[in-house]
């Protein structure tokens, strides 16, 4: 108000001036250019009372000049067209009223033949004090409609939080939420900004609520899946008997500190506690009997069972969209990697192991064929039998020096018209593989 005010005193003592301009040449001024450089810049660093002041001293010194007016007059409408920029309506309505004023005064000034000039510049004064009306009619509108649609989107986040985790109506609700911001902030950025603001913090909140949800309960599946793998089955059970072990052991050793101090209630105490130890013996016996049942799991099963899994496990990492558990997920994810390599360097070990046998017992079997008295027809077959179904491709360097040698002591000894068909069968027959261990 203040601003307006002192506005209005300018253009008031503006007018004067032009009366005591035309009355007395003896007022000290500045030049008049210099004056409208010095108040165009302080005009353009938002400072308009004092640049009207500076405007005034320019247009005094030649009263009625078109060119002087106009040229404050278009410095104040550009100063003006800034302000709408910024939503000042008010300001603006203002300060174009008074211009109408002070404008329409200058009639008295101005020379006949501008006039004209002067009424189309009032026009233009007209049309941008109705272009801010306008404004000013809209943004009360815009905000009634701003706060129809902050409450359309804060429902729509309260309903998303409030749907079942796996409903289809979450991605909806939110989606709906996040157009409606999105609508906010093309609409009216400046005067929605704070509501933006807000609606973003909630949906983004929202949104990492029920991500974390749904993640949670893709992980729990994944983790049950997990458990339930026979391998781990086995696995957990040996680790029960090891800890079950354990505690037997510490209750015996407690049982005969008991015993020992001759104390009545002590060794009824203690009777209770060799209750307890032939009921954990119990245990162990049929959790050992589980284990010799089920405990020597095939690699090939595990490595199956395993790659099975970790097919599941991706196929549901897609669900999974909270940081937490993604994570969990990469974590397992490479536990499960680790145990197939584990898995596939036993199947190697146990195939190794299997080859090995086979040759020690092949040697051990037909050593005394070997020299003079060799029978050929013998170790022909021996070397078929033991050594042809054993596949050196899986075999280690000293395990396939081990076969060579084996093969070549006994290949050597057969006749001449043996070796040949020998080797042919050899590399035609069927081997063992490898997945079978």
């Amino acid at each position: 108000m203040k601003r307006i005010l002192l506005i209005i005193g300018c253009i008031v003592t503006l007018s004067l001036t032009f009366y005591l301009g035309k009355i007395s040449k003896n007022i000290e001024t500045i030049d008049s250019e210099e004056a409208f450089i010095k108040a165009e810049s302080l005009l353009k660093k938002g400072d308009l009372a004092t640049a009207g002041l500076y405007f005034n001293n320019g247009i005094s010194q030649y009263p009625g000049n078109w060119e002087k007016i106009y040229r404050y007059q278009q410095n104040i409408i550009n100063y003006c067209q800034q302000l709408i920029v910024s939503s000042k309506y008010e300001t603006v309505f203002h300060i174009l009223s008074d211009m109408d004023i002070f404008m329409r005064s200058q009639a008295l000034h101005i020379s006949v033949s501008d006039i004209e000039k002067l009424q189309l510049v009032l026009v233009d004064i007209a049309k941008l004090k109705q272009s801010v009306v306008e404004k000013v009619n809209f943004a009360g509108s815009n905000e009634k409609n701003i706060t129809v649609l902050v409450k359309q989107a804060e429902q729509f986040i309260n309903k998303a939080k409030l749907e079942p985790i796996q409903s289809d109506f979450i991605i909806y609700y939110l989606t709906s939420a996040d157009s409606i911001i999105s609508q906010l902030v093309l609409s009216a950025p400046e005067i929605a900004k704070s509501q933006v603001a807000k609606l973003s913090n909630q949906l983004e909140q929202a949104k990492q609520k029920i991500a974390n949800q749904q993640s949670e309960i893709v992980w729990n599946k994944i983790h049950k899946a997990y458990a339930e793998l026979e391998i781990n089955k086995v696995g957990k059970i040996k680790n029960d008997i090891v800890q079950l072990t354990k505690t037997k052991q510490a209750l015996v050793e407690h049982r005969k500190k008991l015993i020992a101090k001759s104390s009545e209630k002590l060794k009824m105490l203690a009777d209770k506690m060799f209750v307890d130890i032939e009921q954990i013996k119990i245990d162990l016996k049929k959790m050992n009997l589980k284990v010799k049942n089920n405990g020597f799991i095939k690699a090939k099963n595990a490595i199956k069972e395993l790659i099975t899994f970790r097919q599941f496990l991706v196929g549901n990492m897609n669900k999974i969209s909270s940081v937490e558990f993604l994570e969990k997920i990469q974590i397992l994810a490479q536990e499960v990697n680790n145990a197939i390599i584990k898995w596939q360097q036993i199947q190697s070990r146990r195939y190794e192991k299997w080859a090995i046998n086979r040759i020690i017992i092949f040697y051990d079997s037909y050593k005394n064929e070997l020299g003079i008295n060799s029978d050929e027809n013998k170790m022909y077959n021996g070397i078929i039998t033991l050594l042809g179904d054993i596949d050196i491709r899986y075999l280690s360097s000293p395990a396939q020096t081990a076969y060579n040698e084996a093969f070549q002591k006994f290949y050597v000894e057969l006749r001449d018209n043996q070796k040949i068909p020998l080797s042919a069968k050899m590399t035609l027959m069927n081997k063992k593989l490898l997945s079978d261990f």
